[in-house]
């Protein structure tokens, strides 16, 4: 093999190297980001982020007859309403998570689109159908819900990014 052809493959070899560790630091980088752990924002901070966002922030703690729940907030602005739920334990938050997934996905009818994810600290389940968007999503103690016009989706979704959720 004459030395033109030896550097060729060495830089073959080299590039093929190159671009396997970067396809594993990029799988890596996707995992931690994707699998770890989320922190959840606090009752005040929900209260900042949508008040600055031009929403009206209502606090619905005196209506509660639940006990789990230590505070309510709904967030309403141009026919957009955004809850937010902080528990008093985690296990609560799981189980109103898992109860409105399940009446989210009883009114789903034939045309629809649904995402669906569950992590260790975190989970998020959201459905368009029927001209409608609905969320719910929580991180440990904490959940957001809604439900509004699929037209509003991608605004939705772009606060809820922003917030974590």
């Amino acid at each position: 093999m004459d030395k033109r052809k030896k550097k060729i493959l060495i830089g073959v070899i080299a590039v093929t190297v190159i671009a396997f560790a970067a396809f594993i630091a990029g799988m890596i980088f996707l995992m931690s980001t994707v699998f770890s752990d989320r922190d959840p924002i606090t009752a005040e901070e929900f209260r900042v982020e949508m008040y600055e966002r031009g929403f009206e922030v209502q606090d619905r703690n005196d209506d509660l007859n639940q006990v789990n729940i230590e505070y309510a907030l709904i967030a309403n602005k141009d026919e957009k309403q955004i809850e937010f739920y902080q528990f008093a334990n985690e296990r609560n938050a799981i189980q109103f998570f898992n109860e409105n997934k399940l009446k989210f996905e009883a009114s789903k009818g034939s045309r629809h689109a649904e995402s669906s994810r569950n992590f260790a600290n975190h989970a998020r389940y959201s459905l368009r159908a029927n001209d409608l968007f609905s969320v719910v999503s929580r991180i440990e103690n904490t959940v957001i819900y809604l439900v509004v016009a699929a037209s509003d989706r991608e605004a939705v979704n772009d606060i809820l990014r922003e917030l974590g959720y």
